[in-house]
């Protein structure tokens, strides 16, 4: 009997050795299974950081280069502008000078938005407010107005506007400022140019260009205008896919509105 308990005893030990032995390996070649995962998991860890700073350096690369070619453009604006400054200087009839002028304030314009993006951390855009602030800055400069004499009132929106709406944008106003500026104030000593330009709830845009000058002629059809600058508005406020109206009540207003998606309200109107 006690020889039989021993023989258990010892079978028992040497069943829980062996499962001790096959836990033991188990354990052993999950450890070995976990340590491979792991190395393989560093490894593709590691390949990916590497190919994340490849498209980090890539994409620096692409925004250097269209920084670079935003910077040229405006560069070569600026060449063409001061050529056609050089010139007009040549020219005596004050009607031809005017075009030179008129020419080159447009590809002013044009090439703020070149600076502006060239100067700024995202390339698909500008922010509006500083954009139309220096054009407007730039045009009274150009047509010597008085600030005493002709009172100037800017609200605009901080809006962000994507590049193929700032270029046409900024046309459009500066025809419409430059007109106020040209003929609202003859023969006056003072007067209120105001501009206003605030993004809606839906996305519109909605801008106010007014001054309280002598006003436009009765009967007046801007869609018959034969002036170079109101048919380039009218264009341009198409390309927007927007709306203008002009409203003769007092002095001119021209408003305007466009959406800031490819397509939205204008004037309660889908379009």
């Amino acid at each position: 009997m006690i020889a039989l308990d021993i023989t258990e005893r010892k079978n028992a030990e040497i069943a829980l050795r062996m499962a001790h032995d096959e836990l033991e390996l188990r354990v052993q070649t999950r450890t070995q299974e976990l340590k491979n995962l792991n190395t393989q998991l560093i490894s593709e860890i590691q390949t990916r950081i590497l190919a994340e700073e490849k498209i980090k350096a890539s994409l620096k690369e692409k925004e250097v280069l269209l920084k670079e070619i935003h910077h040229r453009v405006k560069n070569n604006l600026q060449v063409i502008s001061s050529l056609l400054y050089l010139q007009s200087n040549r020219i005596k009839e004050k009607e031809y000078k005017d075009i030179f002028n008129e020419s080159q304030n447009r590809i002013k314009s044009m090439a703020l938005v070149h600076e502006k993006l060239y100067k700024s951390d995202d390339l698909s855009g500008i922010e509006l407010s500083d954009y139309i602030r220096s054009l407007i800055n730039y045009l009274i400069r150009s047509y010597n107005v008085n600030y005493q004499k002709i009172k100037l009132e800017i609200k605009i929106d901080n809006i962000f506007l994507s590049i193929d709406k700032s270029i046409p944008f900024g046309l459009i106003v500066n025809e419409l400022v430059t007109n106020s500026l040209k003929y609202a104030f003859e023969g006056r000593e003072e007067g209120i140019l105001r501009i206003s330009i605030v993004l809606d709830e839906i996305g519109t845009i909605k801008v106010s260009i007014f001054d309280d000058g002598k006003g436009i002629p009765a009967g007046f059809d801007i869609k018959n205008s034969t002036s170079l600058g109101l048919r380039l508005v009218q264009t341009l406020v198409t390309q927007l896919e927007g709306s203008l109206q002009i409203n003769t009540n007092v002095g001119t207003e021209f408003l305007i509105e466009f959406s800031t998606h490819p397509k939205g309200k204008l004037f309660g109107q889908e379009v």
